[in-house]
């Protein structure tokens, strides 16, 4: 016990005169952290809350078009712009302004919209009438004259703003079309009901959509820039811990301690084993702090805090065995690396875990086929796991497959440097 509490000792002491390995564990993550939520909380937001600039030309003030910038001001998606540097806009100069690339898109209402649709909604109705024995067929003109509204887009949007814009055109022109024709039916209907009685039709609000998270037993929890970067980004400063432990078993070969080390019975496994546990407890250190940070600092920066659930039991699981994977892939490295150069390289295999594992960025903004590739990252485990109980509200049974590979991975990683450093001794 003598000998693991003086490697203990010695590790600690060993941490805390590296001065920069204390900022690439602590203070760089803290950083990280901070930066990336509020760079990619910017982000998130910019696909909503009327982050869309659109030029609007309505020149007439038609009905038609004004009933459908109401609709696109509704959705709090787009900032409508009628008029540039206080001259109202026409049709020229809206497709010239986004053909220059200053505005992404521009919509043009057609004159006389309202009315051509209003007179189609009329052609429909006494068609239909005709056609069951009601009003005279030789009235009603076969031929409808179309509304064209123009959108011109500026050549470098990407296909997902053609999609809202398009949808929300094409959903507040068929509302409108509809409404023309049920008010059409009822107009000329009245005009075949004796007395000359008007027909008036209350159209209740029959369909409304309730909006809420899938997550359960209820939806408090909403993801959200923090919810997705505190964790990643704490898994990434875990796992990036490869490089200071891997220094440390590198400084020892070099040094001799390691050989000495491996003469002395019983010694090498008591001393090797208070390495490790110092470093499991700086991984969790880095949860504490991190998350701390996620809880109770991020909001002063104006974003939401980090929610982490009800199940405190099955998160000190995932972190504990998140901890165990990265020390555990530290000990593999540090075993087969043989120099600082080797050590240092390690890193580049850190951030490809980290983007396969979807800490950069969430998988669903990943292309399809990679995001099969985020299955072989163990710090896609780790994060999944953080996913469940923090936006889910998971318990300890529902992390369980999850932690068990990562469990796997630690072991395998431990059980293979240390088969690989029996190797080394016995060649």
């Amino acid at each position: 016990m003598n000998k693991f509490y003086a490697s203990f000792i010695k590790e600690v002491l060993l941490l805390i005169r590296d001065r920069a390995g204390i900022i690439s564990l602590f203070v760089m993550p803290i950083i990280l952290v901070f930066v990336m939520t509020v760079i990619e909380d910017t982000a998130l937001n910019s696909l909503v809350d009327k982050q869309i600039t659109m030029l609007y030309c309505n020149v007439q003030n038609d009905s038609l078009g004004n009933i459908i910038k109401k609709g696109l001001n509704d959705t709090k998606a787009f900032t409508i712009i009628d008029e540039v540097d206080g001259v109202k806009l026409t049709k020229e100069t809206t497709k010239k302004l986004v053909a220059e690339g200053k505005y992404p898109v521009g919509i043009y209402i057609p004159n006389g919209a309202t009315d051509t649709l209003k007179s189609n909604a009329r052609k429909v109705v006494l068609k239909t009438f005709a056609d069951v024995g009601l009003g005279k067929p030789s009235k009603v003109s076969p031929k409808y004259d179309s509304v064209i509204i123009d959108i011109f887009y500026d050549p470098a949007v990407k296909n997902a703003l053609k999609a809202v814009v398009d949808g929300a055109i094409g959903q507040h022109s068929s509302i409108i079309v509809g409404k023309l024709i049920s008010k059409m039916y009822t107009d000329i209907l009245s005009e075949f009901l004796p007395g000359g009685k008007k027909l008036v039709v209350d159209y209740p609000q029959m369909i409304s959509v309730n909006k809420e998270y899938a997550s359960l037993p209820d939806n408090t929890i909403k993801p959200n820039s923090t919810q997705h970067n505190v964790p990643s980004w704490t898994l990434f400063a875990m796992f990036f811990i490869v490089i200071p432990l891997a220094g440390s078993i590198i400084q020892e070969k070099e040094g001799g301690t390691y050989l000495r080390l491996m003469t002395m019975p019983k010694m090498f496994i008591s001393t090797f084993f208070g390495k490790i546990v110092v470093y499991i407890i700086v991984c969790l250190l880095q949860v504490t702090i991190l998350f701390s940070m996620g809880v109770y600092l991020i909001p002063y920066a104006g974003l939401p805090a980090l929610q982490i659930g009800t199940h405190f039991d099955a998160l000190v699981l995932v972190v504990v065995a998140s901890a165990f994977a990265a020390v555990g892939f530290g000990v593999l490295m540090g075993s087969i690396a043989t120099s600082y150069q080797q050590a240092a390289s390690v890193g580049v295999i850190i951030i490809i875990l980290a983007s396969l594992g979807g800490l950069w960025m969430p998988v669903y903004f990943m292309p399809k086929t990679m995001q099969g590739m985020t299955e072989f990252s163990p710090l896609s485990w780790s994060l999944k796991s953080f996913y469940d109980l923090f936006l889910r509200n998971a318990d300890m049974k529902d992390v369980l497959p999850n932690v068990f590979k990562i469990m796997m991975f630690g072991t395998g990683s431990f059980m293979v440097g240390f088969l690989y450093k029996a190797w080394k001794k016995v060649k």
